[in-house]
C-alpha cells in the first residue's frame, strides 16, 4: 500500500483509477482481477510497488523485470524515431517534470541488531504513532495514517477517518482540510485493504514520509516521497536527504534510550 506520488499524479491527468493493495501487490489473483474488470469494466494497464517492481498489463501476476526492460526499450525507440529522448521528455521544455511536477523518492535503512532489536522497532513505531513529529525537513505534518490501527489523525490527535470510512461519491479518497486528497483504508469497491504495520506522514505540500519495521529482518525502513516543480529540483532532492537524516537521528535516540537499562545491568 506504499503508493508512489508520481503514479498518483499521473492518474490525475489521465483520469485513470487505481486499486490499492496490501504490501506485495502480486496478491491480486486472477479471480480478483476478473471481478474488478467485470465490476468496473476496466483493464489493468500498469502495476507498481514501493521497491520499484512493476508489471505491464495482467498477463504476468508478479513484477517482471524482463517485461519492464522491454517496455523501457520500446519507449526509448518511440522517442528516438521522433528525434528526441527519454531524458528530453523528462527534463526538456514541456516535458514531464514541467507538466506534472518533479518527484524525488528515496529509501533508507536503519539497522536494529541485537537482543533488543525488536523492542527498538516497537518503541520507534509506538512513539512515532503517539507523539508524531510536527514537521519533517521543514515541512508541516498535516496528517498521520496509521495502517496498524487504521486511523488517520492530525498531529494533535484529532481523527479524520478510520477503517470504516468510505464515500461512494469519492471512493477510496478523503480530502484533508488543506484540500489535499489522501487514500483511505478502503478501495474503490468498499473493500478494506487490510492492516499493515507502518505509518504514513502526509506533509503540507503532499509529500510523504513512511517508516515501517521489516517483518523479517532487524531493521527499520524509511520511504521518502517528496514533490515539487521543475524549478526547485535541487531543493526537493536536498529535502529528501534531510528527511532521511532527521528520522535516522530520531531512531538512534530512541535506540539509545531503549538499550540504556540493559547497559547499566
Amino acid at each position: 500500500a506504499v503508493e508512489a506520488l508520481r503514479h498518483e499524479r499521473s492518474l490525475e491527468f489521465t483520469g485513470l483509477d487505481q486499486k490499492i493493495l496490501r504490501s506485495g501487490y502480486p496478491s491480486l489473483s486472477r479471480a480478483e482481477r476478473e471481478k474488478i474488470l467485470s465490476k468496473f469494466s476496466r483493464l489493468m494497464i500498469f502495476g507498481g510497488e514501493e521497491s520499484y517492481g512493476a508489471n505491464r498489463g495482467d498477463m504476468v501476476r508478479d513484477k517482471d523485470a524482463l517485461t519492464m526492460l522491454d517496455l523501457f526499450v520500446e519507449i526509448a525507440a518511440y522517442y528516438k524515431k521522433r528525434n528526441t529522448s527519454i531524458y528530453e521528455r523528462l527534463y526538456g521544455p514541456g516535458g514531464i517534470f514541467e507538466t506534472y511536477g518533479y518527484f524525488s523518492e528515496d529509501q533508507a535503512i536503519y539497522d536494529t541488531p541485537g537482543a533488543l532489536g525488536d523492542d527498538v522497532k516497537k518503541t520507534i513505531m509506538g512513539e512515532f504513532a503517539t507523539r508524531p513529529p510536527m514537521q519533517i525537513a521543514g515541512k508541516k505534518v498535516v496528517a498521520i495514517l496509521d495502517y496498524a490501527q487504521q486511523t488517520a489523525k492530525d498531529p494533535k490527535g484529532g481523527v479524520f477517518f478510520d477503517g470504516n470510512y468510505w464515500d461512494p461519491k469519492n471512493p477510496g479518497r478523503f480530502k484533508l482540510p488543506n484540500g489535499y486528497e489522501v487514500h483511505t483504508f478502503k478501495d474503490l469497491d468498499d473493500k478494506n485493504i487490510g492492516k499493515e504495520n507502518f505509518l504514513e506522514f502526509i506533509l503540507e505540500d503532499g509529500s510523504r514520509v513512511i517508516p515501517r519495521p521489516s517483518g523479517t529482518e532487524p531493521k527499520m525502513k524509511i520511504y521518502v516521497l517528496f514533490k515539487g516543480n521543475d524549478k526547485n529540483k535541487e531543493n526537493v532532492d536536498r529535502d529528501v536527504q534531510r528527511a532521511k537524516k532527521e528520522l535516522i537521528e530520531t531512531f538512534e535516540k530512541i535506540r539509545v534510550r531503549v538499550e540504556a537499562p540493559q547497559l547499566k545491568d
